[in-house]
């Protein structure tokens, strides 16, 4: 997982702070999106009429044991957590949002490649290719 650069590098916009509810206490749980992964996501909507959101999902893969997956989306289901930005919406459904508190999804490009960052506090661990990640028990 890579370090952060200093939030003003960053320049983030935290899109939706959603609120739980747990033994009667209010839990803040979140995801920001960088304005670059917006704008990357909304690139991606362009053009797509059939579809309504991209998905952000945490599925059981990797060496490391969990990897990310992102999907056009036709419908949100009603369990779905929805973080609107300028021209888009990302989703996220609950089991996976359990994996996702605190992440920062950035967007960078460097003179080899083009990738989506997920830099996730809840990832304790990743693979040697760095496809997937682990998490504490």
């Amino acid at each position: 997982m890579r370090d952060l650069p200093a939030a003003a590098d960053l320049h983030f916009q935290q899109i939706v702070l959603h609120k739980i509810k747990q033994k009667s206490e209010a839990i803040d749980m979140a995801i920001s999106i960088t304005q670059r992964a917006q704008e990357k996501l909304a690139k991606a909507l362009l053009g797509k009429k059939d579809f309504v959101a991209l998905r952000l999902a945490v599925v059981r893969s990797g060496c490391a044991g969990f990897s990310y997956q992102m999907d056009y989306v036709r419908q949100i289901e009603s369990d779905d957590t929805v973080w609107d930005f300028p021209g888009g919406k990302l989703v996220v459904d609950k089991e996976s949002f359990k994996l996702l508190d605190g992440l920062v999804l950035d967007y960078i490009k460097d003179p080899f490649k083009e990738r989506f960052v997920f830099n996730n506090p809840k990832a304790t661990g990743s693979c040697g290719c760095g496809e997937s990640f682990s998490v504490a028990k």
